[in-house]
This record gives C-alpha cells, structure tokens and sequence, in this order.
C-alpha cells in the first residue's frame, strides 16, 4: 500500500430484518445508517462500484486548484455471509416511489410554458431534497392561457423541482436571449433560487431571483428576465440543456424554509 494511503472498510451489516449500514476505518467503526424506507435497494441484491468521480454537483468542476492525477489502489475486495443468516424476503418493486426525482402530484408541465412556445419540446416534472422537495398540481390562477401550475413546498428542509425535457437540445442559438416567467409567490417568500442544468450533470448554472428585479403584472403575479448569459457566467453550458427551468429552495428573510405555494406560468426565451 502506497505510504500516504488510507485502508477504508465499509462493512454492510444487515441486524436482524436488514436493518442498517456500518461503515468502518482500520477496523473502527464510523458510522451506521438505518435502512429506512427510503433505502430499500439495500434490502435487495446489489453489486458494489468504485471510482474517483471526477467534478459533480457536491465538489463542483475541476479548477486550477484540483490535483492531476489521482490515483485509487484496491488491494482487494472482500465479501461475507453471516452463518445461518436467512435474509427477510425483498421489499416489492415501487419505479415511482424509489426513482429519484420521481413523480409527485398531477400537473401538466405544459401549463406553465407560454402559449406558442415550443423550445421545449417533450417535458415532464422532476424533484429531490431532503424533504422539502415540493408536489405539483395544475392551477386556475394564470396570466397565461388557463392554467399556471403550482408547486406546493412542504418546509422545513432544502429541496427543489424542476421542468426536464425527453430529448436535450442544444441551446446556443439562445447565448443571447432571455428566460422570461411570470411568478406568484407569498410575501413572505424573500429567496428563490433558479438553476438551468445540462443533460451531463456537471453542467449547471445556478440563480437567485433576489438579485434580479422584476415586473408587476398585478394579482400577486411577477415577471422575471434573466439573461441567459448570467446561467453561463455560472458554470452552464449550452451545447446539451436538460433542464430548462427549476425552482430550489424557497426561504424566508431568516433563512429558513416555510411551507408555502408558488405559482409559475408563461415561461419562455426569447
């Protein structure tokens, strides 16, 4: 083993009904995760992967600072079965509950695009979070056609929902356009974070609506005009765009996440 190298032993320690994850260092134990409802893979067969991710969503891109090379040294690899351990039967198959992003209430995502826009093509919704990931409903309460759609944000927790296309298009011919939305939001919403993603993942630029300021379209509605050359300034790239429009992260003046509903409709580039 190379001199500078750490020995990390991740032991996956099924305790009675498989019930939890012990994660282990030189033999001393780190940390255990109960298997809650939300990790029912882990009550099904699995395989085991290694690699050295390289950029992502939780480090960011690569920069000057990172380090070139990098290496991993896998000495081996090791897997047990506990004697007469009789594992309980697999959790039934739910794709909507376990996908990530999967959905949540009934809207159509075409409500909150501007009658007679079609860059889009083929959309559906998509969520994550840690909890505060919103449900979806279609609304009467438009400045567009007749309906907006809702995002109903349960609180107490980060997350977000977005609009995701079938097919990623290349967006440059807009390098120099705008996305334009009308929004409806409670007063005491202060902070919105709005991000466009790539279809690779490592692609995105990221917002915030306090920054920017908007147009009073009477009853509660608001539009936004966001250069789209501000979500390049932040890291997106045009060439593969997935993820037109998303809304993170609802807080109020102190930071935190309040329950609330936030009405979106006529969104647009032009």
């Amino acid at each position: 083993m190379p001199p500078s190298s750490v020995r990390i032993t991740t032991s996956i320690c099924w305790t009675g009904r498989q019930e939890s994850l012990t994660f282990s260092v030189d033999g001393n134990e780190a940390h255990t995760i109960p298997i809650t409802n939300d990790m029912k893979e882990f009550q099904r067969s699995f395989h085991l992967l290694l690699n050295i991710a390289v950029g992502g969503r939780l480090p960011g891109n690569p920069d000057d600072t990172t380090v070139f090379p990098q290496t991993m040294y896998v000495d081996y690899i090791r897997v047990y079965e506990q004697d007469g351990f009789t594992p309980a039967a697999p959790p039934s198959l739910d794709l909507d509950e376990e996908t990530v992003g999967g959905s949540a209430g009934e809207a159509d995502p075409t409500s909150a695009i501007q009658e007679g826009f079609d860059g889009f093509g083929t959309i559906k919704f998509a969520r994550f979070g840690a909890g505060g990931e919103p449900d979806w409903f279609d609304s009467n309460n438009a400045v567009d056609g007749e309906q907006s759609v809702r995002f109903n944000y349960p609180g107490g927790s980060w997350g977000g929902a977005w609009i995701v296309m079938d097919t990623s298009a290349d967006f440059s011919s807009f390098s120099n356009a705008d996305l334009l939305f009308a929004l409806n939001r409670p007063a005491n919403v202060t902070g919105i974070e709005i991000k466009l993603e790539g279809a690779n993942q490592t692609s995105d630029g990221s917002l915030f609506l306090e920054n920017y300021t908007s147009t009073d379209l009477g009853n509660g509605w608001e539009e936004f005009r966001i250069p789209i050359a501000d979500f390049v300034a932040n890291g997106l790239e045009l060439d593969q765009i997935a993820v037109p429009f998303a809304l993170w992260n609802p807080t109020d003046a102190d930071g935190n996440f309040p329950p609330v509903d936030i009405l979106f409709d006529a969104i647009r580039l032009e």
